[in-house]
């Protein structure tokens, strides 16, 4: 297991790195700026020479060479050699230590440092070593300094365009895969890294797209779109349309990822039509891949299946190995949202081998999300979090902070499952956190209803209710229809647990509607089942089971464990129905079922319907031993409505099958019925109260205990003044009753 994923404490490599670090610092500004051209050439793949680091002993052309900076730079490396840079045979410079110690270098210089110091030092180190394409008196200075052979320079001189250009592009590139080093790189207008007078305009044009890309995917959406309009402005000036007809698609990316879907829309058509006038197969792909994934978030995953299908054969046609592998993760998310799962999961194995392949760590921590979402949905929690994690360390190791908080979220998801409600709620708000660093607007909305989901469990109803509203409303300005679907669940199960179930239906049978329009079959899975539910409770018998058998058919195509919670569903209408033997059946198919799955939750749901159904059968010792099961799992705290149900059913339990009851069982039914009564009025959940109430009250009236009685009489008659309309309603009449009997 790797450690604590909300956690992001010093480990063994930052504290060698650190001592690296404050090793160089204490030799000097020079010596540092050495450990940091060092660091970043390695980590960028580019073989590294001693006569490179001399660079930064000769700052200008004209100016002498300074005898402490020329020191500074052989101190770094004396300090370097051995640790970081090893000597190949027959001068041939260095190999460096493995690529992630120079990443981590480089990344702790932008945590330890503000931000414009560490990206100054880098721009210096990095301008002073770009600076020899286009200065041949400063590279005869190194090459007196040395007094020998100097095959880097020897390298440069013969073609300064050629290095500059291969050179420059691998350092940008860094930033690419690695988009936490994105605030050492900057903006055009603020770094302090000039490229070099030699550099080809086709090479300058590669490195606006790489820093916009880098900061695209670390969040930071304003800078992207300021690189990618000068990239624009480049390829108009250069007369390069192909460049251009990009810089147009990335900009649509920038706007999806803000979640300006019309805008995005209109960016890639665009770029589509000026690829396809130029014949750029590789951009007009990138936009029908962009494309597809402004129609998978608005929930069209037909469509975006189309779109990415088209993308993947232009992608493999060209040889593009990494549009192949984005191109067959976005076909396996469409397949996944339609409840295709074998094949959704096939196809995420695909783009993690692909992924592997070509070394794309990114898209390999996408591929592990996934695959990870598609073992939790079918019960599979410890695979999932393995996955997670996994997936967690890389998109730490890059920088990927969108990745780490969808890992993060991923993660909250299976605590829930598995009632680890205060865990829950840290992944959570570690991933809102970054969310709303990198303003991830759909992430934020999705977050909040995730909270609010958790919030309605913990019996927070306000609270749920008021965090669903933000993110529907996030939802409705993205026209993101499965966002919108998603938090009316909550709404709908926020409205139900108050007892409020014609609200609860109104939220239900518009979330129906729209998953139907998108095609979400999961997502018409769970609709279906809570308007079943909700038939139920309103006693319209027949709707109910055609809901709830309609929502157990998909569940069971799907093969996903709502299956579970139909059955236990079903079992309580055959209950209602007093068909005990068909209820014993579905409870028995549902534990079967269970047994596949790690998930407490649903286990002590499936034994309190169990002692309901032994109550109904007059086997209160059977009823006892379910509850007892129950009481397990459920809290006070971490799960006050489930609770309050379960010590209501107690009290109803002690009562059972006793016709000549003393005040010692009474008074224990009595108090548990009033236990669960004020966990109900506690959350905020008066249909349940007065359930509760009505109980209580003639209970007590029956037992002659008139005064208390009359007062639970007007503790119900305080509690509908305030409760919703339907519930008032609902609850009026036996209210209104038992004043006139107690009168």
């Amino acid at each position: 297991r790797f450690g604590d994923p909300t956690t992001e404490a010093g480990n063994a490599l930052d504290a060698d790195v650190d001592a690296v670090r404050e090793d160089l610092a204490d030799e000097g500004e020079t010596a540092l700026a050495a450990g940091v051209l060092a660091n970043a050439l390695n980590a960028a793949g580019i073989e590294l020479y001693d006569e490179l680091l001399y660079a930064l002993a000769v700052a200008e052309p004209a100016e002498e060479s300074s005898g402490d900076r020329i020191a500074q730079v052989e101190a770094a490396l004396d300090r370097l050699r051995g640790h970081v840079l090893f000597s190949r045979s027959e001068d041939r410079g260095y190999h460096g230590v493995h690529e992630s110690w120079s990443v981590q270098f480089l990344r702790r210089a932008v945590e330890t440092t503000d931000e414009h110091t560490a990206r100054r030092r880098f721009g210096t180190a990095i301008s002073a070593l770009l600076a020899l394409a286009d200065e041949p008196i400063r590279r005869d200075r190194i090459a007196a300094l040395r007094a020998g052979t100097t095959p880097a320079l020897e390298q440069i001189a013969v073609d300064p365009t050629g290095w500059a250009d291969s050179v420059t592009e691998a350092l940008f590139g860094l930033g690419v895969t690695t988009p936490a080093l994105a605030p050492l790189y900057g903006t055009t207008d603020t770094s302090a890294l000039s490229l070099p007078a030699a550099i080809s305009p086709s090479a300058e044009g590669r490195c606006l797209r790489a820093r916009g890309r880098m900061h695209t995917l670390a969040g930071a959406y304003d800078r992207a779109a300021g690189e990618f309009e000068r990239l624009l402005d480049h390829a108009e000036t250069v007369g390069c349309q192909a460049l251009a007809a990009e810089a147009i698609a990335q900009l649509g990316r920038v706007e999806r990822e803000r979640g300006n879907f019309e805008r995005a829309v209109e960016r890639f058509e665009r770029a589509i039509e000026r690829a396809r006038d130029v014949d750029d197969a590789r951009t007009e792909a990138m936009g029908l891949d962009g494309l597809g994934t402004v129609a998978h978030c608005r929930g069209a995953y037909d469509r975006a299946t189309e779109y990415h299908e088209r993308a993947l054969a232009i992608h493999r046609e060209i040889g593009n190995r990494h549009g192949e592998v984005v191109a067959v993760r976005r076909l396996a998310a469409a397949t996944h949202m339609r409840g295709e799962y074998d094949q959704a999961r096939q196809q995420y194995e695909r783009a993690l081998e692909i992924s592997r392949e070509i070394g794309d760590r990114r898209e390999e921590g996408q591929a592990l999300v996934n695959l990870g979402i598609v073992a939790h949905q079918r019960g599979e929690y410890d695979r999932a979090r393995n996955r997670y994690e996994a997936a967690i360390a890389i998109q730490r190791e890059i920088g990927d902070r969108r990745g780490e908080a969808k890992s993060l979220y991923s993660l909250g998801v299976i605590a829930t499952n598995q009632a680890e409600l205060d865990r829950a709620r840290e992944r959570y708000e570690a991933a809102l956190r970054i969310r709303r660093e990198v303003g991830d607007q759909q992430g934020v909305a999705r977050t909040l209803n995730a909270l609010a989901k958790l919030e309605t469990r913990s019996g927070q109803y306000d609270k749920a209710r008021d965090r669903a509203e933000q993110a529907l409303a996030i939802f409705e300005e993205l026209a993101d229809t499965q966002g919108q679907a998603s938090a009316l669940a909550t709404l709908g199960t926020v409205a139900y647990r108050r007892g409020a179930y014609d609200r609860s239906r109104e939220y239900n049978a518009t979330r129906l509607s729209l998953v139907r329009e998108t095609e979400d079959r999961r997502g018409e899975l769970m609709a279906v089942y809570s308007l079943g539910r909700i038939a139920l409770e309103q006693g319209e018998l027949t709707e109910a089971r055609e809901r709830l058998e309609s929502a157990l058919e998909i569940a069971r195509e799907l093969e996903v464990n709502q299956e579970i919670t139909c059955l236990r569903t079903l079992a309580a209408l055959a209950r209602t129905e007093s068909e005990y033997d068909t209820a014993a059946e579905r409870l028995a198919s549902a534990r079967d079922r269970l047994e596949q799955f790690d998930d407490p939750s649903r286990r002590a749901k499936l034994a309190l319907e169990r002692a309901r159904l032994a109550l109904a059968r007059g086997e209160p010792a059977v009823a006892r031993d379910a509850l007892d099961t129950a009481a397990d799992t459920f809290g006070e705290d971490d799960t006050p409505y489930w609770y309050g149900l379960s010590r209501r059913l107690e009290g109803t339990v002690e009562l059972a099958g006793d016709d000549d009851r003393d005040a010692a069982t009474l008074d224990r039914a009595l108090g548990a019925w009033t236990d669960a009564l004020e966990i109900f009025e506690r959350i905020d959940a008066p249909g349940p109260a007065l359930s509760t109430l009505q109980r209580i009250v003639e209970t007590t009236r029956e037992a002659g205990r008139t005064d208390r009685s009359r007062a639970f009489h007007e503790r119900a008659r305080a509690l509908l003044e305030t409760a919703p309309a339907e519930v008032a309603a609902r609850h009026r009449e036996w209210i209104d009753a038992t004043a006139v009997v107690d009168s």
